[in-house]
């Protein structure tokens, strides 16, 4: 069995996130239970590389620069130009980074604009990310689907990403990942 919620699901799974109107954690012992006597799992789909827009911590983040959560999202100065710090891309195309009017800064993004990157070398949202396992799993999941897990560490550099020529043909510079590193691997095997 698997319990999903598309892009925005850190604001249904976050403990400091619940919102008792649409939370299920009332039936949520119950469904356990029945899933288990029926010798099913449940398996949540967790994704620690972005959260919501709408998220606590976000908003939080992009209320003022000296916010407690400004660091747990990647949040740079506008280019020469004005424009986005790089070339950078999102996934889904597009540049991958968004202004923030309010902040007068852009944040990183590797998907949807509405899905903002967390800062996975920022000890403070490991921890969090963590708690939010320990939160399910005291209510006794089986498990969990780790979505996107190799965009979690991004390098550390912003430069502008220069166009490669693969098999004749340009390939865009998409992603800030570092894909498969050894950086990825300490992040995860505490999980």
């Amino acid at each position: 069995m698997l319990a999903s919620r598309p892009a925005s699901i850190l604001n249904q799974i976050s403990p400091a996130s619940r919102n008792p109107k649409s939370d299920s954690a009332p039936t949520h012992p119950a469904l356990v239970r029945e899933a288990h006597a029926r010798g099913l799992k449940i398996i949540l789909d967790y994704v620690p590389n972005h959260t919501s827009d709408q998220h606590p911590w976000f908003l939080e983040s992009r209320r003022c620069r000296a916010s407690r959560t400004r660091n747990w999202y990647l949040w740079r100065d506008a280019g020469a130009d004005g424009g986005p710090p790089n070339n950078w891309l999102s996934n889904f195309n597009g540049s991958a980074w968004t202004w923030d009017a309010g902040s007068r800064q852009y944040y990183y993004h590797s998907f949807l604009p509405t899905q903002p990157d967390l800062n996975w070398r920022h000890p403070e949202v490991r921890s969090a990310m963590h708690d939010v396992l320990r939160f399910w799993l005291r209510r006794e999941v089986d498990g969990f689907r780790v979505d996107v897990m190799w965009m979690m560490i991004k390098m550390t550099n912003i430069e502008t990403i220069r166009r490669t020529r693969i098999g004749g043909r340009a390939r865009r510079p998409t992603t800030a990942s570092c894909r498969s590193t050894p950086a990825t691997a300490p992040r995860s095997t505490k999980w």
